[in-house]
């Protein structure tokens, strides 16, 4: 196989060649990371043993996640509810697994500002075939919304808030950010050139989302770890303005109109080895 060659010998579409650098760049970023001994991300569909290999690694991690979100929401009563928010869960089926395994018989409604998302999360949640129905709502956060629950759920929101946030202010699709591993990286450093300015913003912005789509009386409960795209891109300046921005939220609410209950998390994530522990989730109680 002469790569250089077929470089040299064929004409290439602008659309082919930002796809294959796209590629090369994320060959390099794994290679750094000695990322191949954990998947390996192969394109070969007739090397059936390493792609189930991906599949089931990739399901592993999201049915600990669930697994480990489950045993917070049985300790809330959540088959008590009828009906659950699940905010900005994009792709990921995380909080869906999770009702899935406490066996919630209610209706789910997914907020997301990209509906085409929902849809693929929703098509992979059929093939459980759950007891609870799913519905679908797209719903710009950052704007005026009327919608509020009684139980707002939300797995590692706050560096998805902050990302969309930050990406929609510098005149950014979200879409692109995602697009290249570098782009992401280099948002993140515009976000921490200001970084105590940038902190006081974006916790004004997710303290009011939470607080208008919470009811009265309703629970909020959310989870912020540390993530494998942070690990994968060393990515620790990004975690700490997550962690910092994280419990200074809790500290925010808990001053104005939420009050926490550490007993939740502290009973349900005791003795077990989930995804996140005690310190990465908060369940706090509206009273205003």
């Amino acid at each position: 196989m002469n790569i250089k060659k077929q470089l040299n010998d064929k004409k290439f579409t602008k659309v082919e060649k930002e796809r294959f650098l796209k590629d090369l760049e994320s060959v390099f970023l794994r290679l750094q990371k000695r990322d191949y001994k954990i998947a390996s991300y192969s394109k070969n569909a007739f090397n059936v043993p390493d792609r189930l290999n991906d599949i089931y690694t990739e399901l592993e991690f999201y049915a600990l996640i669930g697994k480990t979100w489950a045993k917070v929401l049985c300790e809330i009563n959540i088959n008590k509810f009828s009906e659950v928010a699940d905010l900005c869960p994009g792709f990921s089926p995380k909080i869906e697994l999770a009702l899935f395994y406490a066996g919630f018989e209610g209706q789910v409604v997914m907020i997301d500002k990209d509906f085409s998302a929902l849809s693929k999360l929703e098509r992979f949640m059929r093939l459980f075939q759950p007891k609870f129905s799913l519905i679908k709502k797209r719903v710009d956060l950052f704007n005026e919304f009327k919608e509020s629950y009684d139980v707002v759920l939300a797995n590692h929101v706050i560096d998805d808030l902050v990302i969309a946030y930050f990406a929609e202010k510098n005149g950014i699709k979200l879409r692109d950010v995602y697009a290249k591993e570098g782009k992401i990286v280099i948002l993140w450093n515009k976000i921490l050139k200001n970084k105590e300015q940038n902190l006081a913003e974006i916790l004004s912005v997710v303290a009011s989302v939470f607080r208008k789509i919470t009811k009265r009386d309703g629970i909020i409960c959310f989870t912020q770890y540390k993530s494998y795209m942070e690990k994968l891109l060393d990515m620790d300046g990004a975690f700490r303005f997550n962690r910092v921005l994280f419990n200074a939220l809790v500290k925010k609410l808990t001053k104005e109109d939420f009050i926490q209950d550490k007993t939740v998390v502290r009973k349900a994530l005791k003795n077990f080895k989930g995804h996140f522990g005690e310190k990465d989730c908060v369940v706090l109680r509206k009273n205003i």
